[in-house]
């Protein structure tokens, strides 16, 4: 009986723990909507694709972004959304099947982002009025919706 509320806590722990990267990446991520600078473009990138070693130069690598937890550090986003889904009671796992659906379109948006000059002569990655919009409406919206996530219940 002691192994399963021992079980039981790890998964709880594991819950909140995840949804605190996750928020901590939204962070990052946000900016796509807003604008960022040609350093920040690395936090935005790793903060979704996850930090992938095998393709960073120590002597010449940008500042990446830093997992708050790091065993989830190589992790992508949707990755981590898929393993907060396996924790949640399993009518409660489609709002997570739809937000890693979602995650599907962000490098289009990425990818898409358009180096600009401010008018202060500052160089920043930003994305059309109309992108933007649709950004925060079909990715940052239902991001935001795991924050709520406190009602859910462990398996």
């Amino acid at each position: 009986m002691k192994y399963q509320f021992n079980q039981s806590k790890v998964r709880e722990i594991q819950f909140q723990q995840l949804k605190i990267e996750i928020a901590e990446r939204y962070k990052s991520i946000e900016k796509v909507s807003s604008g960022y600078t040609n350093e920040e473009r690395a936090f935005v990138r790793t903060a979704f694709f996850g930090l992938n070693k095998g393709k960073i130069d120590a002597k010449s690598a940008l500042p990446a972004y830093t997992a708050m937890f790091p065993e989830y550090r190589d992790r992508n986003l949707k990755s981590l959304v898929w393993e907060l889904r396996n924790l949640v009671v399993q009518n409660e796992r489609s709002k997570l099947d739809s937000i890693r659906l979602v995650l599907d379109t962000f490098p289009r948006y990425f990818w898409k982002s358009q180096k600009q000059t401010t008018n202060e002569g500052k160089e920043i990655w930003k994305l059309y009025q109309s992108d933007s919009l649709a950004f925060n409406d079909k990715i940052l919206t239902p991001i935001k919706e795991i924050g709520s996530l406190e009602n859910f219940e462990l398996d």
